[in-house]
């Protein structure tokens, strides 16, 4: 079976925000074959922008699980815009992957890159982006 793919992203209000109710959230887009099989997002705490994006793939694998699109033995594909994300996924993510029996790989793709919609990795991403927008209440 091909990987899924996973493209997930972060919003987080700016660090100098002095509202205390401001929060974050994330989004994410399930994708095999270039096939949209869903989408889904969430609320964050005040966290760094780096922490979010972590969290984002985390949140991310652990919905792809719980809806059964993670195939034992397949390989999921961690899509994010945060090269922090791809250098040092969260060490947790790897172990739920381990014991799940699924290869993780992770992958670096273009931020909001608007100009290029016909590039799926720019569209899935840049929906990913809304998704996180909306999880914390910004359109």
């Amino acid at each position: 079976m091909s990987p899924l793919v996973i493209y997930c992203d972060a919003s987080v209000p700016h660090h100098l925000n002095p509202d205390p109710e401001a929060f974050g959230g994330w989004g994410a887009v399930f994708v095999r074959d270039g096939e949209v099989l869903g989408e889904v997002n969430g609320p964050l705490g005040r966290v760094s922008s780096t922490d979010a994006e972590m969290q984002a793939a985390r949140e991310a694998f652990k919905v792809a699980l719980r809806r059964d699109l993670v195939v034992r033995g397949g390989t999921v594909l961690i899509a994010s815009d945060c090269l922090a994300v791809v250098d040092r996924t969260a060490p947790g993510i790897f172990c739920i992957a381990r014991r799940s029996g699924v290869e993780l790989v992770t992958v670096k793709v273009k931020a909001h890159n608007i100009n290029d919609e016909a590039d799926p990795h720019a569209i899935h991403n840049n929906r990913a982006d809304r998704l996180a927008r909306l999880a914390r209440g910004r359109p």
